[in-house]
């Protein structure tokens, strides 16, 4: 038997990298056959990461998940993805290189989006960043 499962992964600043925590999403956050984003949004503001940090933005994903018996016994299933979003931000703004002024308090971060060839960050509420994939490619 087969049923669909659907998942919120929220994206948090972290020190090198961004944080993620995937929750499963409750029936009262689906509705009329799509995701309910306000409500998605308050669910993000109850997270708190490391070093208190909050939620800048999620993704969305829909999937299958089932069960199998074979000679008796019943194994789960490799779970088939259905639906996979992009990135919503709740608290961010994304900045590509030219949005970044040239001063050397951004020095470091301009050089690192120069060397890594990254399209865009994203400077959320408390003034970090992290890359993001901007138009589906590479950050």
């Amino acid at each position: 038997m087969k049923t669909k499962v659907r998942y919120v992964k929220f994206f948090s600043p972290g020190i090198l990298f961004s944080v993620s925590e995937t929750d499963e999403v409750s029936l009262g956050e689906f509705l009329g056959g799509g995701f309910n984003l306000k409500l998605i949004c308050a669910k993000a503001k109850t997270i708190e990461q490391r070093h208190g940090a909050t939620p800048y933005s999620f993704n969305l994903r829909e999937q299958e998940e089932g069960e199998v018996t074979v000679d008796g016994e019943t194994y789960k299933s490799k779970p088939r993805v259905t639906f996979q979003s992009g990135i919503y931000f709740i608290t961010g703004k994304v900045l590509t290189l030219s949005d970044i002024p040239a001063t050397r308090e951004n020095e470091i971060l301009r050089s690192n989006m120069q060397c890594n060839h990254w399209n865009a960050v994203v400077e959320n509420m408390r003034n970090g960043c992290t890359s993001v994939e901007v138009d589906g490619g590479a950050p």
